[in-house]
């Protein structure tokens, strides 16, 4: 199995266009090299909630479907792609998530457990995914035993392989 990590320039907050262009980019190559795996850089997808002057801007809905319609562009039948970006919920928390994108779909989501400063995750949450549940317990600081590690998201996407 072969990995590529995408080492991606910064790009200003809200610039999901021109990332999923330089993703889409990135999966063609993987798949002309034989690459499997494609791991992007955290928040490459609008940019962290910490450094947005409106975070509700560049935050992305999972729940309703926004990540699965953005993502249609990197679909493969090759590359598994992981991606992170903001995460809002219907609390109104935002979270620095990064998801599973396999064969045209998002089929895990990770959201970090200890964020980098202000924003995140505060209450118990479920996030509905093709899969099942996954159920994410914690206060900001506080690590919970509940929650699945990136691993643990990443593993389904490889059964079979």
């Amino acid at each position: 199995m072969r990995v590529a990590a995408y080492q991606a320039r910064l790009l200003p907050p809200g610039s999901v266009e021109e990332a999923l262009e330089h993703i889409r980019a990135r999966v063609a190559w993987c798949e002309t090299d034989c690459v499997e795996i494609l791991c992007c850089p955290e928040a490459i997808l609008g940019g962290l909630a910490d450094y947005a002057p409106r975070p509700a801007e560049i935050a992305i809905d999972v729940e309703l479907g926004q990540l699965d319609a953005l993502l249609a562009p990197l679909a493969s039948d090759t590359v598994t792609t992981i991606l992170g970006f903001t995460e809002t919920a219907s609390t109104g928390h935002f979270y620095n998530s990064a998801a599973v994108f396999h064969r045209g779909s998002v089929t895990g989501i990770y959201r970090k457990l200890h964020p980098a400063m202000r924003q995140s995750i505060a209450e118990r949450t479920s996030v509905s995914l093709s899969e099942g549940n996954v159920h994410l317990f914690g206060t900001q600081g506080q690590a919970q035993r509940t929650a699945p590690t990136v691993v643990g998201v990443l593993a389904p996407a490889l059964i079979g392989r």
